[in-house]
């Protein structure tokens, strides 16, 4: 095992559970994020994927890592602003809007709502920043990169 395969290895056992982007919407349009409450406060880093080849042995393919490094803007409140069309923040959502979607919001928002998955990573805020670097290096998620593949 290599260096990079060595710490994307301990990354994945640190995220917490994965939880479906679906989980936090009805079909009456309202949000529900009481799962992510105990990540309020929270600063660490936050990883949108999905899941290409649905069913057994599905791999993840990595679309947005993003960070909190402020209890102020904890990753509760980082991962939320992407499910809300015209929320400052919401990078992920704005990128996904951009590439896929000729700067639809509403259509990025079902797309995450329905294809999604998200997990987190809390870590001390010192810490955030760089591990979020490393993680980017790693998993090249889609929508950080400048030029979208």
């Amino acid at each position: 095992m290599n260096i990079c395969e060595a710490i994307k290895d301990l990354i994945e056992k640190n995220f917490s559970k994965s939880f479906a982007c679906n989980q936090f919407f009805y079909e009456d349009e309202c949000n529900d994020y009481s799962m992510l409450k105990a990540y309020k406060e929270e600063t660490g880093i936050y990883h949108f994927y999905e899941i290409e080849n649905n069913g057994e042995g599905g791999t993840k393919k990595s679309l947005y890592i993003g960070v909190s490094y402020e209890k102020s803007h904890g990753l509760k409140k980082r991962v939320t602003q992407n499910f809300t069309a015209g929320n400052t923040g919401g990078t992920f959502r704005n990128n996904l809007a951009a590439y896929k979607f000729k700067n639809d919001q509403i259509q990025a928002i079902k797309y995450i709502k329905k294809h999604v998955f998200l997990e987190l990573l809390p870590t001390k805020s010192n810490e955030a920043k760089k591990l979020e670097e490393i993680a980017i290096a790693i998993y090249e998620p889609q929508y950080n990169l400048k030029t979208y593949t």
